[in-house]
Formats: structure tokens, sequence, C-alpha cells
């Protein structure tokens, strides 16, 4: 994939948690779709420019949404759950997030932009097969 030449608006909006909450939560929803028989494959797709998403943190820091984070070579499977999370951060997203998969995750490049910081995009596609 290419992203089509031009001009991009690009604010930070500084909110990995609630976007790792909400991908976790379309792979759930996916899930079931593929599930109940609507279609037998089907796939979750996420596109960055924020290197944040698919790095690690520095050692020892942890948060409380350290189960919604998609660094790069991680694994995710069953609930994810906030830790110490503020209750801003959490409004509209209490529930926690049960996935019956396993996946392994793998950022791959798909466009660069511009020579800088943010100017690089990677995606990450999670596919959800029937069982």
């Amino acid at each position: 994939m290419t992203l089509a030449a031009g001009r991009f608006a690009l604010p930070a909006q500084g909110a990995r948690d609630i976007r790792g909450y909400e991908v976790m939560k379309d792979i759930a929803r996916t899930e079931r779709i593929v599930a109940a028989g609507v279609t037998d494959n089907r796939a979750v797709a996420t596109v960055t420019n924020d290197l944040s998403y698919w790095t690690r943190p520095g050692l020892g820091r942890t948060a409380g949404a350290a189960s919604f984070r998609r660094c790069e070579g991680e694994r995710i499977s069953g609930v994810g759950a906030w830790g110490k999370a503020s209750a801003g951060t959490q409004k509209d997203r209490n529930d926690p997030v049960e996935l019956s998969g396993d996946y392994s995750l793998t950022w791959q490049d798909c466009s660069q932009v511009a020579d800088r910081r943010g100017g690089r995009f990677r995606q990450l596609i999670v596919e959800i097969a029937a069982g």
C-alpha cells in the first residue's frame, strides 16, 4: 500500500492507550462476525505514523493500558483490561475485551511521506480466520 502524494494534516493525538483498546475491541468484534459464519475470514488493519505504537516503552515503564499495547513482536490473546487508568481514559471503554484467538503482531512499512520523524507510516494487519 502506498499513500497518495499530497499534503497531510497529522495532528498529535497521544491517545495510544485508547487506540490500543479500540484495536483489541475491533479484533474481538471481527472474531464474532467470523464465528457467526457471516464470512470465512476478515482482517483488522491499523495504520499509523507514530512509532510509539510499534516500539516497546523504556525499561521499567508500565501503564494502566499495558494489556492494550500493540508493539512489534507481541502476542495478544485472552482478556485485555485496564490497570491504573483515569476515568477519562476509560470513559465509554470500561468493559474488558476478550479475544478467542491468539495473534502475533507484525508491523510492516507501508509508506514514507517525509524523511523526518512522523514521515514513516506502518501498518498492522491482524487476520481473523474461521476456526
